[in-house]
């Protein structure tokens, strides 16, 4: 942190818990709303009279602190009761940043003194760690607490360009949940959440700061009873937080803190629902109020609703907003260690209790949530159905390359066999010619020399037409006996002996 910040700068220090004024927090640009105190009930204002005519005081308890322990370096921020300033611790060594009330007055001083110890006592990741606490040789009361490098989650909100960078920051305002659980499980109500007293650290950590209006409720304080009504009632008021008054920041309290009663853990849940307005939408609650009217707004309106501002806000995380903010706090989160839960199941994809979800939003989100299982099955689905194609195809290929080897083969044995019947045919025919002239040159044969004749025959089957019919006139005309005792010829013989009497047989 460093001196000469902005208003913004000086808020995140922890200024605001010291300033007797309702801030309007609006960005940091409005004016700053005056400190309201409703009507107080005559019984309380009774109770007070009696405690000061008794001679109760209230100083600081703290203990005389050494002036060499710490080295003041520079102021960091400075607010309507107090100032920031970064020192050195010289005997552990480390920097630190000191608290100091600039405004004496008993109830201030009892009341930044319970701010230490309280602060002190909650010791959790997210909540400023108090080292020290004491007093100067003077009487002025200061804390040491750890100095955090970053700036107010205002600050990062202002600086974001879309919807999406903002909810870049819902982790930090589910680290202020998860603190404020913790806040609430030692019965420890903050009563002054918003922007402005958040840091973002430079390394992602989340720290609740300016714990001044601190309440805790296990036990009574004397000072939560006492409200003044004189000339030194100003610096009184400006930390009560009893039934009556009204103390914090209009744009971030609940109705019923607005109208001065009595709080409990809801009233975080309620600005904790009210950090998530900004973060979601850019700007406060009742950003559209002005300064002055804020107060009154806030105790019977709801701020504009998120999805007209926010269209692609997510609906489950806006059902969770809307009953954090309900008016009535029996219809919110009973405590933050609800709400943080309701976080984390949005984080994770989960299902949020104050959402009320259709089958199409479960489908939605189930197919969000199993998107890589979802896209991996996908995948191997179609995986399977192109090798289911590809093999099928591949099938009726090879099967259609079966069907046409089969074919061309059968058409290949058809046309052997066709073939093979023509070639069988045209030998035939060849035969039939040869023995056709064999019997020709017999015949030519028959009248010159009879026993040539007989003799071409003999190459001849007995059933060729025309063979007997040559040798039985041979015979007739004479052959040579060597000739005719050839046994191809005796057959011959002998057939057309059988075909002449056949003949002579026959009727006429």
């Amino acid at each position: 942190m460093k001196p000469g910040d902005d208003k913004a700068e000086t808020e995140r220090a922890g200024s605001d818990a010291e300033q007797p004024e309702l801030t309007a927090d609006d960005d940091q640009d409005e004016s700053q709303v005056g400190q309201t105190v409703t009507d107080v009930p005559e019984k309380t204002r009774h109770r007070q009279r009696e405690r000061r005519s008794s001679g109760a005081h209230l100083g600081t308890g703290l203990p005389l602190a050494d002036p060499g322990h710490y080295d003041l370096r520079h102021e960091v921020a400075r607010g309507g009761l107090g100032r920031i300033v970064a020192a050195y611790d010289t005997r552990l060594e480390r920097e630190v940043a000191l608290k100091e009330l600039m405004v004496r007055h008993p109830v201030s001083e009892a009341r930044f003194e319970r701010e230490a110890k309280v602060t002190a006592r909650l010791e959790h990741p997210s909540i400023v760690s108090v080292h020290d606490a004491g007093v100067w040789k003077d009487g002025q009361p200061f804390y040491a607490m750890k100095l955090v490098d970053g700036q107010s989650l205002a600050g990062a909100i202002a600086e974001t360009d879309s919807f999406e960078e903002r909810m870049a920051l819902l982790a930090h305002v589910i680290d202020v949940a998860e603190a404020m659980a913790y806040a609430h499980s030692q019965r420890i109500i903050h009563h002054d959440l918003k922007p402005a007293n958040i840091l973002v650290g430079a390394f992602g950590e989340t720290v609740v700061i300016d714990w001044g209006l601190a309440k805790n409720l296990g036990r009574g304080e004397i000072i939560d009873e006492m409200l003044a009504d004189d000339g030194e009632g100003a610096a009184e008021s400006a930390y009560h937080t009893s039934e009556g008054a009204v103390l914090g920041t209009p744009a971030y309290m609940p109705p019923e803190q607005a109208s001065g009663e009595a709080v409990d853990e809801r009233a975080d849940v309620y600005a904790l629902g009210a950090l998530l307005y900004q973060v979601l939408v850019g700007k406060r609650p009742f950003f559209d109020v002005p300064a002055k009217d804020l107060l009154e707004v806030a105790r019977r309106e709801r701020p504009v609703p998120i999805h007209e501002l926010v269209p692609e806000a997510p609906v489950d995380l806006l059902a969770i907003v809307d009953k954090a903010m309900a008016n009535d706090p029996e219809d919110r989160y009973s405590n933050a260690g609800e709400l943080a839960d309701e976080l984390h199941r949005f984080t994770t994809g989960q299902l949020v209790g104050a959402y009320t979800y259709s089958s199409k939003d479960l489908l939605f989100r189930y197919v969000r949530r199993h998107k890589r299982v979802l896209l991996t099955v996908a995948v191997s689905i179609v995986v399977l159905l192109a090798y289911g194609v590809w093999s099928y195809v591949r099938i009726i290929q090879e099967r259609n390359l079966a069907e046409e080897a089969r074919d061309r083969q059968e058409t290949l044995t058809v046309e052997a066999r066709e073939a093979k019947a023509e070639e069988e045919l045209q030998k035939g025919k060849a035969e039939a010619r040869a023995r056709q002239l064999v019997v020709e040159k017999a015949k030519l044969l028959l009248a010159t020399d009879p026993t040539a004749a007989v003799a071409t025959l003999k190459r001849l089957d007995e059933s060729v037409s025309g063979a007997a019919s040559i040798a039985a006139e041979a015979q007739e005309l004479g052959v040579a006996r060597h000739v005719l005792h050839n046994p191809e010829l005796a057959q011959l013989r002998a057939v057309t002996c059988a075909v002449n009497e056949s003949y002579n047989s026959a009727p006429r």
